[in-house]
């Protein structure tokens, strides 16, 4: 049978060359440093606005709402191309989020130092709300 399948392939491959032109593996362009920028800020600022607005008697009053959100937009960041000056920074924000789930599902986090992190990473990183940018420059002071 495996030979049955195999004389098919190549009945294929010399019938239809031009599928043969495809390959399993494309290379993939890493976006530039502006379009990154510019996708991974949508992605986060409406996240960072409402997040640094918090204070730590805010955390047992969070709704349904903005716990999607935390899941969302670490969802949407994970399926963003990063180029590498930026792969720190993006990883930063990815783990940042995730602390988000554990302190929002969780009454033993220590909700200040999340705060702090969180408009630290805001600070450190302009570029989230259009300001220039840093090319992830800063990261290792976060120490997620």
């Amino acid at each position: 049978m495996a030979v049955f399948g195999l004389g098919l392939g190549v009945l294929f491959a010399v019938m239809f060359p031009q599928n043969a032109d495809v390959g399993l593996l494309q290379s993939v362009v890493a976006p530039t440093a502006e379009e990154y920028t510019v996708a991974a800020g949508e992605i986060l600022l409406p996240f960072m606005v409402r997040a640094t607005a918090m204070t730590s008697a805010d955390f047992g009053n969070t709704n349904e709402d903005f716990r999607a959100m935390v899941t969302d937009t670490q969802e949407q960041l994970l399926n963003l191309r990063v180029p590498g000056d930026f792969r720190e920074a993006h990883i930063s924000a990815v783990i940042l989020l995730d602390k988000w789930k554990v302190a929002l599902n969780s009454t033993d986090a220590d909700q200040s130092v999340l705060l702090a992190k969180t408009k630290l990473y805001m600070d450190e990183h302009p570029w989230i709300s259009g300001g220039p940018l840093d090319m992830g420059v800063g990261d290792e002071d976060l120490a997620i």
